[in-house]
């Protein structure tokens, strides 16, 4: 499948896709970084990124349900890594932890079912 990541406003996420990455909890920030997953030039995932003075968030993951397990959320880690500075800090779920520690990320933080990971 050809696929393309790039930034993008959020003003470019369809109504209908926000809806359904509302629906999977997933919590939407109007006002931050944002880069898309295109296939087949159609925007079917996005990705959200936080910077501070002194780290940066990485937030707002989504990807449709029919490309998911293609390796795309590896992809949208990827393009994010190599663009940010660190340190970089996100909080995972069951789902998205194993991405982060194989990448290197260093769990700094346990709570019930979410993990707080860094790169240094």
């Amino acid at each position: 499948m050809k696929f393309t990541i790039k930034k993008i406003l959020f003003s470019d996420i369809p109504k209908d896709l926000l809806d359904q990455a509302k629906k999977e909890r997933i919590i939407i920030k109007e006002n931050i970084n944002l880069i898309g997953l295109f296939v087949n030039g159609c925007l079917v995932g996005f990705s959200g990124y936080i910077v501070y003075p002194k780290k940066t968030k990485l937030v707002m993951s989504f990807i449709q349900e029919q490309y998911r397990s293609n390796g795309f959320y590896q992809h949208l880690i990827d393009f994010r890594l190599s663009i940010l500075k660190r340190p970089i800090y996100a909080n995972c779920t069951k789902h998205s932890l194993g991405s982060h520690l194989k990448r290197g990320a260093k769990i700094v933080k346990s709570y019930k079912t979410i993990w707080v990971i860094k790169y240094e």
